[in-house]
């Protein structure tokens, strides 16, 4: 998915849902070793689950 496409999918998704406040962290790159370099002190900095779960499945499709 785009940056683009992302943030349109999550301004739709929200959109209509009255009072609501919300904070988007997007983190993208041009290949895949960028995009884990770029998580990885991420997810070291905000240690939610959430950004872990993402880091495992990048570090899988690594593999394929």
């Amino acid at each position: 998915m785009s940056p683009a496409n992302a943030i349109n999918y999550l301004a739709n998704k929200i959109r209509g849902t009255g009072n609501m406040s919300a904070v988007v962290l997007m983190i993208c790159a041009k290949t895949h070793n960028e995009f884990i370099q770029h998580l990885t002190p991420f997810s070291a900095v905000l240690p939610l689950s959430v950004f872990s779960q993402v880091t495992r499945m990048a570090k899988t499709a690594e593999r394929l």
